[in-house]
């Protein structure tokens, strides 16, 4: 895994995941030691809070359809880490089916097109959010474009406002979700 995103310098702090540096093989550990550290972490939570009564992984999300894997888009437009968009996120800014375009009348517009502008602009805002040396890993940071509604009839393009995260992934390594800003 790259230890950069957007081919940008790895010291840079917006995007790292919490404690970046044990999860990166370039920060000078291997990978067993990295699996180590996340079960010492994991073993010290369940010390401290006991046994968990549910728990559910990223990729139960992305199976039960709760998250939709958008990375090989996402890489396209520079971004190396995971991406996933909320269902919610899915259905606001990317869903459109043949149904929507004929009730709408020719407007242009695909799912294809549409994820790659929401892709698009989050690759922007994390360019954006390294620049101003912000931290996605401690803090939502926050998106916005332009897209037509699926509902109605109108097809004016209006300003719709995402929210993006960095956590870690089912390994720990780092990914990033993005979702409306009312979605946790």
């Amino acid at each position: 895994m790259s230890s950069e995103i957007l081919n940008i310098p790895r010291d840079s702090k917006v995007l790292r995941a919490p404690n970046d540096e044990a999860l990166h093989p370039s920060s000078g550990q291997d990978e067993d030691n990295q699996d180590d550290k996340v079960q010492m972490t994991t073993d010290a939570m369940r010390e401290f809070f006991g046994e968990p009564i549910s728990t559910y992984t990223r990729a139960q999300a992305i199976e039960d359809g709760q998250l939709i894997e958008v990375s090989s888009v996402a890489h396209e437009a520079g971004i190396v880490w995971p991406v996933a968009l909320t269902s919610a996120a899915w259905a606001d800014c990317v869903e459109w089916s043949d149904a929507t375009e004929a009730r709408k009348g020719y407007t242009g517009q695909s799912e294809s097109g549409r994820l790659w502008d929401v892709v698009w602009m989050l690759s922007l805002a994390v360019r954006g959010a390294l620049r101003r040396g912000l931290d996605a890993s401690t803090q939502p940071l926050f998106y916005s474009l332009l897209r037509t509604p699926a509902a109605g009839r109108g097809v004016m393009p209006r300003k719709v406002t995402l929210k993006f995260m960095v956590g870690p992934d089912d390994a720990g390594r780092p990914c990033i979700t993005v979702m409306l800003p009312s979605e946790d």
